[in-house]
C-alpha cells in the first residue's frame, strides 16, 4: 500500500508536468475519477508497481484541498501587484549577443554613450553578452564592438515594460502568471528581463501589439474587481 505522504509527492511531481490539468483541479471543474485513469500510467511508473484508480482519486482530491487553498492566498496577492502595475511599449529593438571577451573591451566606450540610446539592457550570460537596445543606436555599439564578435541578432523586436510596486520582489508566481497568458495565446517571448521593480518582456514586434492588449486588458480588469470589492464592503 502506498502511503499519503508517498502518493502526494509522486501527484505532485506528475500534475507538476501538465499545468493544463492543475489549472482545471484549482478551479474544481476536473472529474477525479477520469483524471485518475488519465494519470494512472504515469503513477505507476513512478512508484514501480500496479495501484487502484480509486487510491489515485483520493490522492488527487487530498492534494486538491491543499492546493486551492494555497492557490487562493497566492492569487489574491499576484493580483493585487498586477493591479497596481503599468505597462508601456518600447519599439524598433534588436536583441544582439556578444562573444564575452570582446564586449568587456568595448564596454567602457558602449557606457560612455549610454545617454545617447533610446533603449538599453545589458545581461551577461557564461561566455557571451546580450545587449537589448534600440535600432537606431545598435549600428553605433556594432561599430566600437565589431561584427566579428557579434554571436546572433534577432531584430524586429518591440520591449513591454510592466513596473510594479515594490511587492513584486517578494510576492512569488507574478511572472509565472503573466508567462502563462502568453503562452495559452501562441505568444513566444524572445526574452525577460528584471529591473527592481520593472519587468522586461522582449518579443517579436508582430506580438508586441496583442501581448500589450492582453495586460492592458488583465491589468484594467483586475483594478475594475479590486474596485468593486472595496466598494461592497464601504
Amino acid at each position: 500500500m502506498v502511503g499519503r505522504n508517498s502518493m502526494m509527492k509522486v501527484l505532485r511531481k506528475i500534475l507538476n508536468r501538465h499545468p493544463s490539468i492543475l489549472d482545471a483541479i484549482q478551479l474544481k471543474i476536473v472529474n477525479f475519477t477520469e483524471l485518475a485513469r488519465f494519470l494512472r500510467e504515469e503513477v505507476e511508473l513512478e512508484i514501480g508497481r500496479r495501484i487502484s484508480i480509486d487510491a489515485i482519486r483520493m490522492g488527487l482530491m487530498r492534494y486538491m484541498e491543499k492546493l486551492t487553498s494555497y492557490t487562493s492566498i497566492q492569487e489574491n496577492k499576484i493580483m493585487k501587484v498586477l493591479a497596481d502595475s503599468s505597462i508601456e511599449l518600447k519599439s524598433d529593438i534588436v536583441v544582439a549577443t556578444f562573444d564575452e571577451k570582446s564586449l568587456w573591451v568595448a564596454i567602457p566606450k558602449i557606457i560612455n554613450n549610454i545617454g545617447q540610446y533610446r533603449f538599453f539592457q545589458f545581461t551577461q550570460g557564461i561566455g557571451h553578452i546580450t545587449l537589448v537596445v534600440d535600432r537606431e543606436s545598435y549600428p553605433k555599439i556594432l561599430q566600437v564592438v565589431g561584427s566579428r564578435s557579434l554571436l546572433n541578432l534577432i531584430p524586429n523586436q518591440s520591449a513591454i515594460v510592466l513596473t510594479s510596486p515594490r511587492g513584486i520582489i517578494d510576492t512569488p508566481g507574478v511572472i509565472a502568471y503573466i508567462t502563462s497568458l502568453l503562452w495559452r495565446n501562441g505568444i513566444n517571448i524572445t526574452q525577460v528581463i528584471s529591473c527592481h521593480v520593472d519587468t522586461i518582456f522582449v518579443l517579436d514586434r508582430e506580438a508586441a501589439v496583442k501581448t500589450y492588449s492582453l495586460l492592458e486588458s488583465l491589468i484594467l480588469s483586475l483594478r475594475s474587481k479590486s474596485s468593486s470589492s472595496e466598494k461592497r464592503y464601504i
